[in-house]
């Protein structure tokens, strides 16, 4: 299907004002829920790390320098499962969001998002 053979609709948004007919707009949050799930006791020792470049990987993956070093105490971090969008809340506008292919935890700065309903999350379209 061309662009040209769309049929659009106008939406009140800052960002964008016409969009295709068949798109549906809807708040975050009834997209996505919020993993609340932490990692005590502890449950993984696979800590994931994200990166704009990389998305989500293991913490021993992680090309470049900068962030946190892992605290030595597992039990503060979060668990973020496979399937998660992940979103770092301190750089989500500079695109640290990514969808997560490994169990494991987080830090606290981190968001692990789950879809509320059985999409595909890697078919999801999101304008963070």
């Amino acid at each position: 299907m061309n662009r040209a053979s769309f049929k659009y609709k106008t939406v009140s948004q800052k960002w964008v004002k016409v969009i295709p007919s068949h798109w549906r707009m809807e708040r975050l949050k009834l997209i996505f829920g919020l993993r609340k799930e932490q990692n005590n006791p502890i449950i993984t020792d696979n800590i994931l790390s994200l990166t704009a470049k990389q998305g989500v990987v293991p913490y021993a993956e992680k090309e470049g320098v900068g962030g946190n070093k892992p605290k030595s105490d597992l039990t503060k971090y979060n668990i973020c499962r496979e399937g998660d969008l992940l979103v770092n809340n301190m750089n989500v506008v500079s695109g640290a969001a990514g969808v997560s292919r490994y169990t494991g935890c987080i830090s606290p700065v981190y968001y692990p998002l789950v879809l509320r309903h059985n999409d595909n999350i890697w078919y999801s379209s999101l304008q963070l």
